[in-house]
């Protein structure tokens, strides 16, 4: 049988059970003469303003979720700083999200127009509430992925400015520690003593001089602790604290020289007062000697009588019984 023998009711039938599975119904309503073409008007104006509701919401919350992970994404974000590598490391993921914002921002557009597009009096107000905070979520990131590179842009000119002078004061460091272990040890003769007591002077004086510089480079690690809180500072403070040791090991040891230098010139000088002493008195008693000699030359009895004295030394008186 053709459709053109179908009954007219049963064809119409027919043709909205199609219809209706397009949208995922089956529909098996008797049909009432002049309902099919009002519900047809209603379905073609309410079903494809809900599903593009329902896409541009998924939409809305896909886009949000991408914002709010990388936020937490620069929460999390810890750097070491004074650490070059992974500083750029991180700038190059800061530059990454940048870019892929603005690969993004004509989906944020698209997804303006389309509220524009779906408002009514009934989702008006809706709509805007959802745009704008979207609007707000995207540049909320954007301006904290910005002021976070420029951050990290910060911390890497400070970070090369530290390693460079450490690198300085590390080389330093190592040139006196050095000329400290080739001083040798403390001498014991006058002329060798003065030599390294000029030497112990001028290591001194450049030891005091250069503090200043090593004041300078603490000073510079306080200010990077203060400026990134946030960062890892760790490995600024390891290496301050090896540079403040290796000085501080260096300012001792040149101090105690000094004590040794000191008490080894005052040891050789009261040496000499003692050997003055004594040769004033080998002196004095060659001249007693001298004298004497020279009396027992001008009376000979004395000369007998000396010797008399010396040959009967172990004499010994014994009183009578």
């Amino acid at each position: 049988m053709s459709n053109g023998d179908i009954p007219t009711h049963i064809h119409i039938k027919r043709l909205v059970t199609t219809k209706t599975k397009k949208f995922g119904k089956i529909s098996t309503e008797t049909y009432v003469p002049g309902s099919f073409t009002q519900k047809s008007i209603q379905k073609q104006a309410t079903s494809p303003t809900a599903s593009l509701l329902a896409s541009f919401d998924k939409s809305i919350l896909q886009v949000t979720d991408w914002l709010l992970a990388e936020k937490e994404m620069l929460r999390k974000q810890i750097v070491t700083v004074g650490d070059i590598d992974a500083i750029l490391k991180a700038i190059d993921k800061q530059k990454s999200v940048l870019r892929e914002l603005e690969f993004k921002k004509p989906q944020l557009d698209e997804l303006v127009h389309t509220a524009e597009a779906l408002k009514t009096d009934a989702n008006r107000q809706q709509l805007q509430t959802k745009v704008s905070r979207l609007r707000e979520h995207w540049d909320e990131t954007s301006q904290a992925v910005l002021q976070r590179k420029s951050q990290l842009a910060a911390m890497l000119g400070d970070s090369q400015r530290f390693e460079a002078k450490r690198l300085e004061i590390e080389a330093w460091l190592t040139r006196m520690e050095n000329r400290s272990e080739r001083m040798g040890v403390v001498a014991s003769t006058a002329d060798v003593l003065e030599a390294q007591q000029k030497e112990q002077k001028s290591f001194h004086a450049e030891l005091h001089q250069y503090k200043h510089q090593i004041e300078l480079f603490n000073q510079l690690t306080q200010k990077l602790i203060a400026v990134y809180p946030t960062d890892d500072t760790s490995r600024i403070k390891r290496m301050t604290e090896a540079v403040n040791l290796r000085y501080n090991n260096l300012n001792n040891a040149v101090i105690s020289r000094g004590k040794m230098l000191h008490a080894a010139v005052h040891s050789l000088q009261s040496f000499d007062r003692h050997l003055d002493q004594f040769l004033a008195w080998l002196s004095e008693a060659e001249s007693l000697c001298e004298n004497t000699e020279a009396d027992i030359e001008r009376n000979p009895l004395g000369v007998k009588l000396l010797k008399f004295i010396t040959q009967h030394s172990n004499f010994k008186f014994r009183a009578p019984t």
